[in-house]
């Protein structure tokens, strides 16, 4: 590269930006394979390179007035990250990013439903010569009983250089 003219400056998701994790109490088959990206611009999958994988679990439990446990769902991320390219030397990307559910278990009367959402295009966390990218995805989470339903939601950004950042 002659000169910073040449560094990629924009990423794009070459996934999908919202699907279902868990709908009427089941998990969603296709969420395993539901994902976004942040892979750059004008760059061919055979250009990226050094990809190393993050994932982890985290459970949501919910238990009733008595104390007993109506809801207990386990819940997986994964995304690759640290891809590289010659093009943008010092610039990290990820790809790959999904959450789902590996376990869901609702009792009767009782509904959950999750759902992914990418909230905007991917975003360069870093500097204008070594660019993180990220992409932020809001999960969000519907349950309830027919007397009362809770909602809630959170923003995970998974970023090129392995961090997940919860908010």
């Amino acid at each position: 590269m002659s000169d910073t003219t040449d560094a990629i400056d924009t990423a794009v998701n070459t996934g999908k930006t919202a699907w279902d994790i868990v709908m009427d109490g089941k998990a969603a088959t296709s969420a395993k394979s539901a994902f976004c990206s942040a892979i750059p611009t004008g760059v061919k999958d055979n250009e990226l390179s050094g990809w190393k994988s993050t994932a982890n679990t985290w459970p949501l439990k919910v238990k009733n007035a008595y104390g007993v446990d109506v809801i207990d769902a386990e819940f997986a991320y994964r995304f690759n990250h640290s891809g590289v390219t010659e093009k943008s030397p010092g610039s990290v990307y990820m790809t790959n990013f999904t959450v789902y559910a590996k376990k869901v278990e609702v009792l009767w009367g009782w509904s959950l439903d999750v759902s992914a959402t990418v909230k905007g295009k991917p975003i360069n966390i870093g500097s204008a010569k070594k660019q993180i990218w990220a992409v932020p995805l809001q999960v969000n989470i519907k349950y309830g009983s027919p007397l009362k339903v809770t909602n809630s939601g959170f923003i995970m950004v998974a970023v090129g250089n392995g961090a997940l950042k919860v908010q």
